[in-house]
């Protein structure tokens, strides 16, 4: 075939469940014949390899290698060396393309604008259902559509499949995916995004997403691999001066993974990953830095008072009738921390009037604080955020209690809002 117009590169390892309707979506493009497709199987070991010699027997443009298992990232960087088309778009063997001119659509607005790197929409499938996960103009202050943006005026390190790359651009910048297993995708967009200088948004839907259809219950290897994938792409958006990109970015990393996947994954009990949590502390803690974080940056001490937390009211709770105080998300933690170790010590849960409270939380009754008036005996711990503490005080000073102790929940409220 003549110079292709783009070279599709596939990763692919055990995805023959969903590798076909991936494949048919790219033979089916308009404009097939200017495509070479290049698949590295890296080291399955399912029916990927037939369903590919199937699909190479019928077309000649594409080329198909095997490699020992090192990663999605080493299998593309592998394949880049072997690509002849003028523009490259990367793929994952469980997705696919939305309809059969969205790389044609893409690749002549790339040509028309002589645009370095051109992206579209991605939507994600769930089941049957689609929705948007990126839409033109959602990262940037202009919300540009159909336009180019700054490079250091955007805000998405994600999506890498959404883009065509100029050949010329991924060799002369010798832009690489990291060596992770995961996360190995963002410093690739990063550099992608600060060697274009800028990138053109299409507001035209370009790639489907499946999503939510196998395990994401990693190894503790692999979630170690991950923080290692967090840390070096928070260097290298502060190495670049990437500001508006990394306020973006550290929002999703810090607050919308890190502290559940460390909690949930015991990965405060493996000294490789405090290790690796230490160096992203120290990272985000530049005071340059500092103030694109909401959630506090010092991680590990956070973590750390988080667990002793539990063992306190654990304590508490065996050797005591309780009574939590609150009727909120910080008393429904601690009362999932509690019923972890004891259930008959719970007497029940107070709140000051009933008006507007629920009945039940989690099958435990919820009373005004007056009607345990006969169990003064109790150990009360007080579930609510701070600004409403001193009154209960108040209130519990009131009807006679006095053993009671407040409970800084909010460590357990962020855990139960991004857990995995």
């Amino acid at each position: 075939m003549s110079k292709p117009w783009i070279s599709i590169i596939i990763a692919t390892y055990n995805a023959d469940e969903y590798l076909k309707q991936c494949l048919d979506s790219i033979v089916s493009q308009s404009i097939f014949e200017k495509i070479e497709l290049l698949i590295i199987d890296d080291g399955s070991t399912d029916g990927s390899s037939k369903i590919i010699s199937e699909y190479q027997n019928k077309y000649t443009n594409i080329v198909y290698q095997y490699q020992e298992n090192q990663g999605a990232g080493p299998a593309r960087n592998n394949a880049l060396e072997l690509v002849h088309g003028s523009f490259v778009a990367y793929m994952d063997a469980d997705d696919y393309y939305p309809d059969n001119t969205c790389l044609e659509d893409l690749y002549n607005v790339a040509v028309r604008e002589n645009a370095l790197m051109c992206g579209g929409n991605i939507k994600t499938i769930d089941n049957g259902v689609e929705k948007y996960r990126y839409k033109a103009g959602d990262m940037d202050d202009n919300h540009t559509q159909n336009g180019f943006i700054n490079s250091y005026e955007y805000g998405s390190a994600y999506g890498h499949t959404r883009y065509l790359y100029s050949l010329e651009l991924l060799k002369k910048n010798d832009i690489k995916y990291s060596k992770c297993k995961r996360y190995d995708d963002v410093i690739f967009v990063i550099d992608a995004i600060v060697s274009a200088k800028k990138i053109y948004e299409l507001d035209r839907d370009v790639y489907v997403v499946r999503v939510n259809h196998k395990s994401s219950d990693y190894s503790v290897y692999l979630w170690k691999d991950k923080l290692y994938g967090y840390r070096d792409a928070i260097a290298h958006l502060q190495q670049l001066d990437m500001q508006y990109l990394y306020q973006h970015t550290i929002t999703g990393i810090i607050e919308d993974r890190l502290f559940s996947v460390i909690v949930n994954k015991r990965l405060y009990e493996d000294e490789e990953a405090r290790r690796a949590i230490y160096e992203i502390e120290n990272l985000i803690s530049k005071p340059e830095w500092r103030e694109y974080l909401n959630r506090p940056n010092n991680i590990l001490e956070y973590i750390d008072s988080g667990l002793r937390l539990r063992e306190e009211l654990k304590s508490v709770a065996v050797i005591n009738k309780c009574i939590i105080y609150g009727a909120g998300n910080y008393a429904k933690q601690c009362l999932k921390i509690i019923s972890e170790y004891v259930d008959d010590n719970i007497l029940g849960i107070a709140v000051t009037e009933k008006k507007g409270n629920p009945d039940y939380i989690d099958k435990v009754k919820v009373r005004e604080i007056k009607e345990y008036i006969q169990n003064l005996d109790a150990y009360v711990i007080i579930a609510v955020s701070e600004k409403f503490r001193d009154g209960i005080v108040n209130e519990l000073n009131k009807y006679g209690f006095r053993k009671y102790k407040c409970f800084d929940m909010d460590f357990e409220d962020l855990i139960s809002r991004y857990s995995v």
